[in-house]
């Protein structure tokens, strides 16, 4: 099924930056057709995560989306102009929100950084008033998981709609000099239970840690499903990586991200065993913890200590600046010195909608 196109009028700022125009991509193949051109551009935009990848995405659409995909790209008017900006998102039951809802810690758009920053807020704006004016696809435009640095938070907010903002949750951070240390041992923070775990494992047997390469990546995978779930598990529930479909997102969003550089999958063995596996990505001097598991026969080595401080070790050596936990408050966190970060939440509403939460309100009150 081919690409479904929709141009809008070019718009305009003044005098200042080209004029823009809009296209909806509402097929899957239309937005696979995108991949180099969203590659270039997640590539090159300062803010983005790999979550706003096109190897983290395409295969959270074929694997997890439901619903009419509705991606708005931004360009430069006239023909054959490369690709300044990609909203992804979907609309299921009335509702629009970012593909890659769900499963991901960061959600936004992409904006090109060649632009500056008059027109990064423009084209911002533009997306919001392209929203606004297509209000008739949707009930409620709910854009999860937005961080501080977004150009959303910024953006001028459409007319005839209600536009509201509010903290959605947080992300602890560890935030690191990105300086590399003569000897990452020397970090404060490896210097104590990080490195008496080590000291206790290799008293208990061999142990050693390896990061997944393209011939064992589905073995390291494999092993990450059955470790996270043997933790999951001991508290009778599934885990999030249960379900077959998940697990097929994760393989090929793994794979793709392996290609790109970013996946960072380790894997602690002991005595040719993999006793704990950390799912992370690296990208852009920071590194983002996603998943990890470890087998609760272990736990009094302190498998999970082990493979983070693996992680959090090669950091400070390569320079990267921080290290993101991304979602939840687990007390391990906060053990590690992190901060807590914010994420956002920004609906947008029609009018009915508004009149409608509020009958229900007062009719909530009479009875």
């Amino acid at each position: 099924m081919p690409a479904q196109l929709s141009r809008a009028r070019p718009g305009k700022s003044g005098n200042s930056g080209p004029a823009c125009r809009v296209e909806e991509i509402s097929a899957f193949e239309g937005l696979d057709k995108l991949r180099p051109e969203w590659s270039r551009l997640w590539s090159r935009c300062p803010w983005a995560t790999p979550f706003q990848s096109p190897e983290w995405l395409l295969p959270w659409w074929e694997h997890l989306g439901r619903g009419e995909l509705w991606a708005i790209a931004v360009r430069e008017a006239g023909e054959d102009s490369e690709l300044m900006g990609l909203a992804p998102l979907y609309i299921l039951k009335g509702r629009a929100m970012f593909i890659g809802t769900g499963v991901s810690d960061y959600l936004d758009v992409l904006l090109s950084p060649e632009y500056d920053r008059r027109d990064v807020h423009r084209a911002s704006s533009l997306i919001f008033g392209h929203l606004a004016a297509s209000q008739s696809k949707w009930e409620i435009c709910d854009l999860q998981e937005v961080r501080t640095e977004s150009p959303l938070m910024t953006a001028e907010k459409p007319q005839g709609v209600l536009c509201s903002t509010d903290q959605l949750g947080t992300c602890p951070v560890l935030m690191l000099s990105g300086i590399p240390e003569p000897s990452p041992s020397d970090h404060p923070v490896l210097r104590t239970s990080y490195r008496k775990a080590w000291r206790n494992i290799r008293n208990n047997g061999k142990a050693w840690v390896e990061t997944a390469r393209d011939e064992d990546l589905d073995h390291c995978l494999d092993a990450l499903f059955r470790l996270h779930g043997a933790r999951w598990a001991k508290r009778r529930h599934p885990g999030v990586l249960s379900d077959l479909n998940v697990r097929g997102f994760h393989r090929k969003a793994a794979r793709g991200l392996l290609a790109a550089g970013c996946l960072r999958l380790n894997c602690l063995y002991f005595e040719n065993e993999i006793i704990a596996a950390l799912y992370a990505f690296e990208q852009k001097n920071k590194v983002y913890c996603y998943l990890s598991g470890f087998n609760p026969r272990f736990e009094r080595l302190s498998p999970g200590k082990i493979v983070l401080g693996y992680a959090i070790e090669n950091a400070i050596r390569a320079g990267i600046s921080e290290v993101d936990f991304l979602r939840g408050s687990e007390s391990y966190k906060y053990q590690w010195g992190v901060r807590d970060r914010p994420n956002y939440r920004i609906v947008l509403k029609r009018p009915e909608e508004i009149d409608a939460g509020v009958n229900a309100e007062r009719e909530a009150g009479a009875e």
